[in-house]
């Protein structure tokens, strides 16, 4: 029949009317309803990956009670982190940015920041020498 022959949901309809289905509306699911991904547990999944980011999306979820589906949906799609070596990145860096933040370590960016608020470091002799 070529291009007149019939698709194959036409073959799904006619098996459902087969087994007593009387509308073509699609029924609503008994599924449990979407209410996981509230403000409250954004900022939740936020404050738990700002103060670790190496913290896995299952850890926090088993954590705070929520699906590992609604959990990943939050850190990525809602919130915008992507995982780079262990470490959830905000999105919104550059490669070059993310590349920076993975190389600097800590004490430099803290001297930076120390350095930027227009504190003068001292230097001082080991406690073992005076």
């Amino acid at each position: 029949m070529g291009d007149d022959a019939p698709s194959c949901a036409i073959y799904r309809w006619i098996a459902e009317f087969k087994r007593c289905r009387e509308s073509t509306e699609y029924a609503r699911c008994s599924g449990r309803p979407v209410e996981a991904c509230t403000e409250e547990n954004v900022q939740r999944v936020n404050d738990m990956l700002m103060t670790d980011r190496r913290l896995s999306v299952r850890y926090v979820a088993e954590c705070l009670k929520l699906s590992y589906g609604t959990t990943h949906h939050i850190v990525t799609d809602i919130l915008s982190y992507n995982k780079v070596c262990a470490g959830w990145v905000p999105r919104m860096l550059t490669p070059e940015n993310q590349q920076a933040c993975l190389t600097t370590s800590r004490s430099a960016v803290a001297m930076a920041t120390i350095r930027e608020c227009g504190f003068q470091l001292l230097n001082h002799l080991p406690i073992h020498q005076m």
